[in-house]
């Protein structure tokens, strides 16, 4: 149950920093990050916002594996260590 909160309030933060660069509702969870067309500067700073939210701070492995929206998702719902 807890992973499952964990897992909708990463999701509805994400969503919240991306709609600030994106506009509108965020697509499905498999669309890739590089299909919103986020310039670099607005992923960093949509990072760096998530960061100060979740408490965490990405590895730059972490970083390097983002692919689509899910990942981000599920990066950060998992908790800080």
């Amino acid at each position: 149950q807890m992973k499952n909160h964990s897992s909708d309030s990463s999701h509805a933060s994400v969503n919240r920093c991306l709609q600030k660069y994106y506009g509108e509702e965020i697509p499905p969870s498999s669309t890739l990050i590089s299909e919103l067309c986020l310039d670099s500067l607005d992923l960093i700073e949509t990072l760096f916002e998530l960061e100060q939210i979740h408490d965490k701070t990405l590895t730059n492995f972490e970083i390097a594996s983002l692919c689509t929206i899910e990942d981000l998702v599920r990066l950060f719902a998992v908790p800080h260590r």
